[in-house]
């Protein structure tokens, strides 16, 4: 089923093949265009990178619910 190391590996090599492994296999999902979840296996950066993305559109959709003008301080527009 899988790629298995003779068990004289270091498991630093494991790792190393593991996430070599891993990051192949969703390479191959971002190829075949299938829906990547949130609990599913992706690199760090790749993930950082997406937070910092849903971060800042929920950023914008909050900035974009303020009122356009000057408030005061009780966080209304004042009669002009």
């Amino acid at each position: 089923m899988g790629h298995f190391l003779p068990s004289n590996h270091s498991s630093k090599a494991n790792t190393l093949t593991m996430s070599a492994v891993q990051e192949t296999a969703f390479q191959e999902k971002i190829d075949a265009e299938l829906k990547i979840e949130a609990k599913d296996w992706m690199p760090d950066k790749y993930r950082l990178h997406l937070i910092r993305q849903i971060s800042q559109h929920a950023h914008s959709e909050v900035i974009g619910m303020q009122p356009e003008g000057k408030l005061d301080y009780t966080g209304t527009i004042p009669a002009s």
